[in-house]
């Protein structure tokens, strides 16, 4: 016997469940998430009889609640804030009303901003935009302190460039802004081509890698050079892993490709040049994978 599961799916605005009425004339509801960019809802409505063209329901600004799953198990998606709505009138066909929202981080991306943080350390600096971006702050400590630190770039764009010199994680999740050391996978996804994915197609490259990466910058106060130099031996990768998932040969190839120069960025001092290193580098070798696949659970389980 089979268990069959009706998807379901709640917008709340402004923290209200929208009218039965309104609900029955979706037409669409999509939810796009990416590690690059903010996450986006699109809400398509049927507006046959003109009354939500004018509605304020759907004002530009207003903040948005997305839950979807099956019926009696909904979990939340995103929370946002509408950025667009689009009424389209047809030539033939009932008129439509698009709604499209953007999740908390939309703000962060396109704020650009010229300041200076004075004596302060990565974690109070992320802990402080995530306040002037009314979000609330999820963030592990840091131990390095920045004598003046020059933001000149929007504050996602800020945050991810700290982020990357400490190894952290940096997302916005409904109402959160997490600036963390990764934390570990507790549960594993099993994706299987012709089960869960309807295609898949990944790629292994050793294009644009580096079995090394130097840092340069300079002290003017002490007069000497600051260097890092992290091999990809010693960069505190799991190789063995590595090894049983790509075969030795792999690895050796990747251990004797060349080293990259980085310059252009301040270090304060020789551990934070090798910090430094050890970051680009990490962020090298994820490019090695890549995948595209298109999800094809169907609304059922056996």
């Amino acid at each position: 016997m089979s268990d069959y599961y009706a998807p379901a799916f709640e917008v709340k605005i402004e923290g209200l469940t929208m009218e039965a009425d309104v609900t029955r004339a979706v037409i669409d509801l999509s939810y796009e998430s990416s590690l690059d960019t903010a996450d986006m809802v699109t809400l398509r409505l049927n507006n046959a009889d003109l009354r939500l063209t004018d509605s304020a329901l759907f004002d530009v600004g207003k903040n948005v609640e997305v839950y979807m799953g099956y019926a009696g198990n909904l979990q939340p998606m995103m929370l946002g804030e509408i950025t667009a709505v689009n009424p389209d009138f047809p030539e033939s066909g009932a008129p439509t009303l698009t709604v499209t929202a953007y999740d908390k981080s939309h703000r962060m991306r396109h704020n650009h901003k010229l300041r200076t943080f004075p004596f302060a350390s990565v974690s109070l600096i992320a802990a402080q935009i995530a306040a002037e971006n009314l979000l609330i702050p999820v963030v592990d400590p840091t131990p390095s302190l920045f004598e003046n630190k020059t933001q000149n770039s929007s504050d996602m764009a800020f945050l991810k460039e700290l982020a990357e010199r400490t190894f952290f994680d940096v997302y916005v999740n409904w109402n959160r802004l997490h600036f963390q050391f990764p934390r570990p996978q507790l549960e594993a996804v099993c994706l299987e081509w012709g089960k869960n994915l309807s295609s898949f197609s990944p790629r292994l490259a050793t294009s644009g890698q580096a079995g090394a990466i130097s840092v340069f910058d300079y002290d003017q106060e002490l007069g000497q050079a600051i260097v890092g130099l992290v091999p990809v031996i010693s960069a505190d990768f799991d190789l063995e892993s590595l090894r049983e998932r790509l075969g030795s040969a792999f690895v050796e190839q990747l251990i004797n490709l060349g080293t990259k120069y980085v310059t252009g960025q301040s270090a304060n001092s020789f551990p934070d040049a090798l910090t430094l290193a050890k970051a680009v580098l990490s962020q090298i070798l994820e490019g090695m994978f890549e995948g595209h696949a298109i999800d094809g659970v169907t609304p059922y389980r056996s």
